[in-house]
């Protein structure tokens, strides 16, 4: 169990002088996706554009980018080589993640979140597929910080991973194999998951939302372009 105080204006984030993650790194290729609820596949509710970079440490960023430039990023997610995170954010909100603390931005404050259990917050899962081959129904629990605004606490949310196996789907009109992976939230509201598919590069191709009574939000390749 991952135990975490919360201490508010204590070693504020210097969220100016931090480098934003995002700054100067480039993915090979970049991943265009579009989203839509499952009952009305024609209208599209948003569309996203994702790469990975890697530096010589092993180290790695995943970024979103600005649709209309692409030598821009709206979110980066940055670990080391071991899945770990380091820092996400963007150029206005940036948390860092150390050895004993997490340093964030709640409700205009800079926030440092003590922790007890650091390896909790590590994320095997994004080294799957393009570093590391699961097997099939392998699972890992992953420790996760979200912003509950509701009430108006910080919260530590467990998700399990499962690696499906391969599955055959059709990705860009073209029927292939890829890897399915699930995830649970385990403090969550229930019949709530996810379902991901991933090429070989590690890269997400297809994503299935379940939201419960509330419906399904699918996402769906549509292109991959190279970045130079």
């Amino acid at each position: 169990m991952l135990i975490f105080t919360q201490v508010v204006k204590a070693q504020p984030l210097k969220s100016q002088a931090d480098k934003y993650p995002g700054t100067g790194q480039k993915s090979t290729a970049v991943y265009f996706l579009k989203y839509y609820h499952e009952e009305d596949p024609e209208k599209i509710i948003f569309s996203r554009a994702t790469g990975r970079s890697v530096a010589k440490d092993g180290s790695f960023c995943l970024m979103d980018y600005q649709l209309t430039d692409l030598s821009k990023t709206s979110f980066s997610l940055c670990f080391d080589a071991t899945g770990m995170p380091t820092q996400y954010g963007n150029e206005k909100e940036l948390t860092k993640v150390y050895k004993d603390s997490v340093h964030l931005n709640f409700r205009g404050k800079d926030t440092t979140i003590l922790i007890t259990a650091q390896n909790k917050l590590i994320n095997p899962t994004n080294l799957w597929f393009w570093k590391y081959m699961p097997q099939v129904n392998e699972t890992v629990i992953v420790g996760g910080i979200r912003k509950n605004f509701i009430t108006n606490k910080i919260d530590i949310v467990d998700v399990a991973y499962t690696y499906m196996g391969k599955v055959k789907i059709n990705v860009l009109n073209k029927i292939g194999p890829y890897y399915l992976v699930k995830s649970v939230p385990l403090n969550g509201s229930e019949g709530v998951y996810d379902e991901r598919w991933y090429d070989k590069k590690g890269m997400m191709v297809k994503e299935r939302h379940v939201v419960g009574k509330d419906g399904v939000r699918m996402g769906e390749l549509t292109q991959i372009v190279k970045h130079n």
